[in-house]
Order: structure tokens, then C-alpha cells, then sequence
């Protein structure tokens, strides 16, 4: 083996090592973003919702229905709209699926 030939087979183990180097390294995105982790807190829903419910009026003007045939409407889809809780993250629950539908 002369040298220009060991040289290309260094060559080719250094590439190959730094592209299993690259691999490792890569970035993990987030699970959840930050936005939707923050959405109990700022979310229209949670700031909202409660306050519509005390008032039947608004509450017909924001969502063209009472809240009984909001609670009807919700006790149809509930088994639709339920998703299951992980260890990694808590579902949006039925309720505020139905609400952000419908808004």
C-alpha cells in the first residue's frame, strides 16, 4: 500500500467518524413547545371560558348556543373528544376541545 492509498484510508476512517460524531450530537426538538405548555395559564380558554359561563348572554353571543346545549353538545362527544393521559403530557380536556371548536 503506497502512501497516497493509507493517506485516502485515513481520510475515509476521519469522515466516517465524524459523521457518526454529527449523529450523536443532533439536536432533540421539544416534546411539547413552549407555547402549548404555557396555554393553562395564557390560553383564551382558560381565561375566558369561566367568565362566560357566569354570564348566559355573552355566553350565547361567543358561542351561538346556552350552556345547556353546550353541556348537551358535550355529553354526545365526550367519549370522541377524551384522549389519554401520558406519563410525557396532560391531554386538553373534552370540555376545552368542544370550547376551541367552537369559538
Amino acid at each position: 500500500m503506497d502512501s497516497s492509498d493509507e493517506e485516502m484510508l485515513w481520510f475515509q476512517i476521519l469522515l466516517e467518524e465524524e459523521q457518526k460524531n454529527k449523529k450523536r450530537r443532533r439536536v432533540h426538538k421539544v416534546w411539547v413547545h413552549d407555547i402549548c405548555q404555557k396555554r393553562n395559564v395564557f390560553g383564551e380558554y382558560h381565561h375566558l371560558f369561566h367568565d362566560l359561563k357566569k354570564d348566559p348572554v355573552k355566553f350565547i353571543e361567543y358561542f351561538r348556543m346556552c350552556f345547556g346545549k353546550f353541556e348537551t353538545l358535550l355529553n354526545i362527544l365526550r367519549e370522541d373528544l377524551q384522549k389519554q393521559t401520558t406519563k410525557f403530557r396532560r391531554p386538553i380536556e373534552p370540555e376545552e376541545r368542544l370550547a376551541i371548536c367552537l369559538m
